[in-house]
């Protein structure tokens, strides 16, 4: 018993040096993650759907629906396709545009909004391929 009853406060004790030596550890994690986070930009329009959100996708199926999020005072989101085809997304910090017609090949999706405060205007871009 007297054995057990040792190692019992061995590990409370060697607990205790870890849990502290964590907290310094997790403390100085902390403040430079601020610092990185409060440095960094984010992007005023996102496009989260489609969901593989990224540029070159083979699309084998269209019309295909935008849908994303804008981040400032926004007038109105605008969509173009250089193949042809353009509109006004329904609604503005969380915008949709539906049926939005691909042409087979390489076609770029621009997305603009204006902000209503400054007049600035705001541009992201999804380059699709589609191959039907």
């Amino acid at each position: 018993m007297k054995k057990f009853f040792l190692s019992f406060i061995i590990v409370i004790i060697a607990s205790g040096f870890a849990i502290s030596g964590c907290k310094e550890t997790r403390g100085g994690l902390k403040g430079s993650a601020v610092l990185k986070e409060a440095g960094r930009e984010l992007p005023d329009i996102v496009i989260t759907e489609p969901r593989f959100v990224g540029d070159g996708k083979i699309l084998k199926v269209s019309p295909i629906e935008l849908a994303g999020l804008t981040f400032n005072d926004i007038d109105a989101i605008y969509w173009t396709n250089n193949r042809g085809g353009s509109g006004i997304a329904e609604g503005t910090i969380n915008w949709r545009i539906r049926g939005v017609d691909l042409q087979p090949g390489n076609n770029t999706l621009t997305i603009s909004a204006k902000d209503r405060s400054t007049g600035r205007m705001y541009r992201t871009e999804l380059k699709v391929t589609y191959m039907p």
